[in-house]
């Protein structure tokens, strides 16, 4: 009987510190297209937590959303095409990866501060030595989305030609922009 009441209760302690090892992200209410297709597939609008990342601009034809996505202390890499043209999407990849690999992108993401980021963050004017405002302007360039969905909570954040942005204004927070893609980028295989 003791040990019954052992195992139970490390099966509940299991199940909490499960439930504990995603992020809380404030949401901002961000919504992308992508998600109304999330809700709707059988496989994806069940999971925990999803973590993406896609890059935009207006000359693309096809959006490739590359997805890490959590359910049940299992980890899946998902990538998903949308064509403009008919606005369909589908899943071009998926893969079987290892949890804790995938879970320590997520806190680190959060350690940098990703997720703290706004888009009111992202200011990319400086002053010259008279004070005076420049602004870099910049025509179809690249936007980079990240963007997390968990238990019907969304956050996202656009940012256009970060490392341009960055190159001109030195604003850190672009500075965690970059670092953030390069890991997604590095990890997401």
């Amino acid at each position: 009987m003791r040990v019954n009441k052992i195992v139970v209760l490390l099966l509940f302690s299991m199940f909490d510190l499960s439930a504990q090892t995603y992020p809380k992200i404030d949401s901002n209410g961000f919504k992308s297209d992508i998600i109304d297709y999330i809700k709707l597939d059988k496989n994806l609008k069940n999971c925990d937590f999803i973590l993406m990342k896609y890059e935009d601009s207006y000359w693309r034809k096809v959006v490739n959303y590359r997805l890490i996505c959590f359910k049940d202390n299992q980890t899946e890499l998902v990538e998903i095409q949308r064509k403009k043209k008919n606005n369909k999407f589908s899943v071009t990849h998926k893969k079987k990866v290892e949890f804790n690999s995938y879970i320590v992108v997520i806190d680190s993401l959060k350690s940098c501060g990703l997720f703290d980021l706004k888009s009111t963050d992202l200011n990319a004017d400086k002053q010259d030595e008279f004070g005076n405002t420049q602004r870099k302007v910049i025509s179809d360039g690249i936007c980079v989305t990240f963007e997390t969905y968990s238990l019907g909570r969304f956050w996202g954040l656009e940012i256009y030609e970060p490392k341009i942005f960055f190159d001109f204004s030195g604003n850190k927070n672009y500075l965690i922009v970059l670092n953030s893609i390069d890991l997604f980028n590095r990890q997401w295989k």
